[in-house]
């Protein structure tokens, strides 16, 4: 199974993990906090479509550095990304640096917010919610499906 680059967001050390590690909570061999779970994971396209093939739902944000509303919106995921930990995953693409997989997936601006599972995706959202309209639209496309 192909092994895949993550930059520990507890400890900024690069990690090399496999698609099977995905199953579980992987844990950074540096800091040995969790690398995935309860946080929102800065991604590249490489490591964007390994991620994809977790087991466990994926939301992927697709935003950009110059963008207001993925600003305001950012702190929403952080705090989804907390409270739902043991049932979904969160990552970040920088769709201004990686904008083979906005091409790929037909995004047309940010934030946008891609579900999977199994490496197919479930659904999509084309705007940044408020914290309890994003809840609701998690529960309903994400834990749902």
């Amino acid at each position: 199974m192909s092994n895949f680059i993550l930059v520990c967001p507890h400890c900024n050390q690069r990690n090399s993990f496999t698609v099977n590690s995905l199953s579980n909570s992987p844990l950074c061999p540096s800091c040995q906090k969790m690398a995935i779970d309860g946080t929102v994971v800065d991604v590249d396209a490489q490591t964007f479509l390994a991620m994809t093939q977790s087991p466990r739902p994926v939301v992927a944000i697709f935003w950009s550095d110059n963008c207001a509303p993925c600003k305001a919106f950012k702190p929403v995921v952080e705090k989804m990304a907390k409270q739902r930990s043991e049932k979904i995953r969160f990552i970040r693409i920088n769709a201004t640096k990686h904008q083979q997989l906005t091409q790929r997936f037909r995004l047309r601006g940010v934030p946008s917010v891609l579900a999977f599972k199994k490496g197919k995706q479930q659904s999509a959202l084309h705007s940044g919610l408020q914290a309890s309209a994003f809840s609701r639209w998690l529960d309903e496309n994400v834990l749902k499906n």
